[in-house]
Formats: C-alpha cells, structure tokens, sequence
C-alpha cells in the first residue's frame, strides 16, 4: 500500500489471532505497505497479502474500503 495515509484497523478477531500467533502489528504493516508483496483479490472482496519475515511467511487478509484498511485476519503461512 503505498498511501501512506490510509488507516489501517484491526477486526477483534484479527487481533486475538495475531496475539495467539505472535505476530506484531508492526509485521502487518509491513506485509501491507512492502512494495515486494503480492496482493491478490479475491471473489469474496477481500484481499490477502503474503510477504517473507524472520520467522516464514506472513500471510494478511484484509477489505479496503474508502476510510480504511481493515485486517480480518493474520497467520504464518
């Protein structure tokens, strides 16, 4: 995501999983904004990014919509 200003907000699953996960939001934002991550849409609207971190790969999925970014979910792929 090269918009620097777009919100980014977390689902109450999304946060519970990450912190079960150990995944920081830290990470997340990364997977979201780096420029060598694949974004792939699906058919349900939502979106998912995979990037490569220390520990494996970090797997994203997430909606746009005009406010916001929201992440539904995060999990080490």
């Amino acid at each position: 995501m090269s918009e620097d200003s777009i919100r980014v907000e977390y689902t109450d699953y999304a946060l519970r999983r990450m912190r079960q996960r150990d995944i920081l939001d830290e990470e997340v934002m990364l997977a979201l904004r780096a420029p060598s991550s694949k974004h792939t849409h699906r058919r349900d609207g939502r979106s998912e990014v995979r990037q490569r971190m220390g520990k494996g790969f970090l797997l994203v999925i997430y909606r746009r919509d005009r406010e916001a970014i929201v992440v539904i979910n995060a999990m080490w792929d």
